[in-house]
C-alpha cells in the first residue's frame, strides 16, 4: 500500500505543471462562464486541486497566503457587483485555507508523533 501511495506521489509530481494549468483555466472557466453553482463540477475541481497541492508539496503557509491573497481579490468584484464570481472565489479561498489546516493538523500530528 505504501508503494502505492509513493507511485501515485511520483506520477502527481511528474504531471504537476500540467494539473496546475488545468485547474487555473478550470477554475477561471466556472468562476467567468457558469452563472450558478454545479456542485459535479466544484467536486471535480476539488479533487484536481488536492492533487496539485499534494504534487507540489506546498507549505501550509504558502497555502494560507494564497487563500488570503484569493479572499482580497473578492473585494473587487463585489465592489463592481459581481457577486456570482466573489463568491466562487471565496469559495475556493475556503477552500484551500481549509486544506492548510488540515494538512498542518495531519503533518503536525504525524511529525509530533514520530
Amino acid at each position: 500500500m505504501i508503494r502505492k501511495a509513493v507511485g501515485l506521489t511520483i506520477e502527481l509530481a511528474r504531471w504537476r505543471y500540467l494539473l496546475a494549468i488545468i485547474l487555473i483555466i478550470a477554475i477561471f472557466a466556472d468562476s467567468f462562464l457558469f452563472k450558478d453553482i454545479k456542485d459535479l463540477i466544484v467536486l471535480f475541481l476539488l479533487l484536481i486541486f488536492i492533487a496539485v497541492i499534494l504534487a507540489f508539496h506546498a507549505d501550509e503557509k504558502q497555502l494560507s497566503f494564497v487563500a488570503l491573497l484569493i479572499l482580497i481579490t473578492c473585494i473587487p468584484w463585489l465592489l463592481l457587483g459581481f457577486e456570482t464570481i466573489a463568491e466562487k472565489w471565496a469559495m475556493w479561498s475556503y477552500f484551500l485555507l481549509l486544506f492548510s489546516i488540515v494538512k498542518r493538523l495531519f503533518f503536525g500530528v504525524k511529525a509530533s508523533a514520530s
